[in-house]
């Protein structure tokens, strides 16, 4: 009985040496080549999804990021009145198209009576339009 438990034990553990033993010479993990190997396949792996983000995210629509990122925290105000709900409507006017870049009229109309004339700039790039700006008429301040 005791004989089988030591078997038991052993078969494993020689499994286990024998794993060791074959990785050592560099059979199995990553390829065989080791952590070396692994560490420039990792780097390369890193570097190619690097390059997959900058190619989605073009020079283009970057500049149009940080341009809406502005225009928002230019302005805050109106937003917050939006978010109020103190914005009754949005009236859609003059559409213009000229190329990849188009200008639509709008007028806002406030719970207060206050009206803002202003326009929507919208972007084409990559076959989609983009909201660039929102600009109010008071002083070509976004808005």
């Amino acid at each position: 009985m005791r004989k089988r438990y030591v078997a038991a034990a052993v078969i494993p553990l020689l499994a286990l040496l024998a794993a060791v033993f074959l990785l050592s010479l560099g059979f199995g993990g990553c390829g065989g080549g080791g952590k070396e190997e692994a560490g420039d396949e990792y780097r390369q792996g890193y570097e190619d999804g690097v390059k997959a983000e900058r190619a989605k995210w073009s020079e283009a629509k970057l500049q149009l990021a940080r341009t809406m990122i502005k225009e928002q925290e230019d302005s805050q105000e109106n937003v917050e009145r939006l978010l109020k709900g103190e914005v009754s409507e949005v009236k859609v006017g003059e559409i213009t198209m000229e190329g990849d870049k188009a200008r639509v009229r709008i007028q806002a109309v406030f719970t207060d009576g206050t009206v803002i004339d202003g326009h929507v700039d919208l972007v084409k790039l990559d076959g989609m339009w983009y909201m660039e700006k929102v600009t109010s008429e008071k002083g070509a301040t976004p808005s």
